[in-house]
């Protein structure tokens, strides 16, 4: 208890010069022992950069603190707030509490303790990316000490995996994909984020036109349509370049638009 007050009593027994015995009964009103105690606030759990409140409430009416803690850590507040927190703040705070009664101090001490979960800042790379539809790309992610990953994006994408990868893409998955990194300890959840702006460009489209059978040794030119910047063409042939068809064949044309997208169309040519 904070203190203990105990009467005592004193008593003297002896024998005057006539033999007689004598008994002096002296009582000593009271003799009171301090016991203070000191509570603390139970152990927290924050995120990095978060804020703990400590607290500590002594018996007695007069009462001065005295905090000490990891990295040189002290305060004479009785409720000190720590703020801006980082991993090496974790640890055992101690609190000593001084109480004053008449000339006599007593001290009594408690400790709570502090844990920083680490935060660190997600990163994405490339943080821009730009591919040609029904092509593929992958988003990749890494956050030192992350416990999971969780991934949301246009479309309705979410995904759990660390790197996920797209392939055959088309032009609705374009837009920016935030990835969250969690934290954890305690069953406090820290995270933090970071995005990827992603664009698919959309194929050139174009069509080419059947040709009639034509007879051996006939010279023919074959362009691309209307749409792509340039065409390429399998088997010999060049855009716009007159050419002697001499067998039945399949031609394959790729057409590159502005963007650098490619799409292709074949037409075969009979030959009689």
């Amino acid at each position: 208890s904070p203190s203990v007050t105990t009467n005592y009593t004193v008593t003297l027994t002896g024998t005057d010069p006539n033999l007689s015995t004598v008994t002096t009964v002296t009582t000593v009103t009271s003799i009171t022992v301090l016991n203070p105690t000191v509570a603390v606030n139970s152990a927290s759990t924050v995120c990095e950069l978060g804020s703990v409140n400590l607290t500590a409430l002594a018996t007695g009416t007069s009462v001065t603190y005295s905090w000490s803690g990891p990295a040189g850590y002290t305060s004479a507040t009785q409720n000190p707030v720590l703020s801006s927190l980082s991993p090496s703040q974790s640890g055992n705070y101690v609190v000593q509490a001084s109480v004053t009664t008449g000339t006599l101090v007593c001290t009594t001490t408690n400790t709570t303790s502090v844990t920083v979960i680490p935060v660190a800042q997600v990163t994405v790379a490339p943080s821009v990316v730009s591919v040609c539809e029904n092509t593929s790309f992958g988003l990749t992610s890494g956050a030192f000490n992350a416990t999971s990953y969780l991934w949301n994006g246009p479309a309705g994408f979410s995904s759990t995996a660390q790197n996920p990868g797209f392939s055959s893409v088309v032009p609705t998955m374009t837009g920016i994909y935030t990835v969250t990194a969690f934290f954890s300890a305690n069953s406090v959840v820290c995270s933090t984020s970071n995005t990827v702006d992603v664009t698919v460009k959309p194929l050139v489209s174009f069509t080419l036109a059947p040709l009639p059978n034509i007879c051996d040794n006939t010279t023919l030119v074959i362009a691309g349509p209307f749409g792509a910047t340039s065409y390429t063409w399998d088997n010999g042939a060049v855009d716009g370049v007159p050419f002697l068809a001499v067998s039945t064949l399949t031609y394959t044309v790729t057409g590159t638009d502005v963007n650098g997208c490619e799409n292709t169309d074949q037409i075969t040519i009979t030959v009689n």
